[in-house]
């Protein structure tokens, strides 16, 4: 399967931040899921960002993967000729979203504090993809 590095993951999604939402666009968190049951496998970004002014949301996954390709070398040897991934799936997040997200992982943690519960930067919990679902102000295909 493709690995991305977390370093490389984050720099395509600052890189996507600044290609989709303008030059005021301000990344403040995501996560990613992996979707199985699309035809390819796909990965879905949960993505918040401020001071975005930018593209139709239809274009979200074309600018997502572009920023990919541009970070992730293998990411592009996946995508040539039969595409053995999918266009990643962007959903964009409501303001606050990810500090729900916190608030809830606290609630499930008791005694821990925020320092110690960071985004997990893949999202496998349904319960806690839920929580994001419940946030989410536009998606991409």
């Amino acid at each position: 399967g493709e690995r991305l590095t977390p370093r490389q993951t984050k720099d395509a999604v600052e890189g996507f931040a600044r290609s989709f939402g303008g030059p005021n666009a301000r990344l403040v968190d995501y996560t990613a899921a992996r979707d199985t049951d699309s035809t390819p496998p796909r990965h879905v970004f949960y993505i918040e960002l401020t001071g975005a002014d930018g593209a139709p949301i239809d274009e979200a996954s074309r600018h997502l993967d572009a920023a990919l390709v541009e970070h992730c070398h293998a990411h592009a040897f996946h995508i040539k000729g039969e595409r053995q991934i999918g266009l990643p799936r962007v959903k964009l997040m409501r303001p606050g979203a990810f500090d729900r997200l916190a608030q809830h992982r606290l609630r499930q943690n008791p005694g821990a504090s925020l320092n110690q519960l960071k985004t997990p930067r893949v999202l496998e919990s349904p319960e806690l993809l839920g929580v994001l679902e419940q946030h989410v102000l536009a998606q991409s295909e």
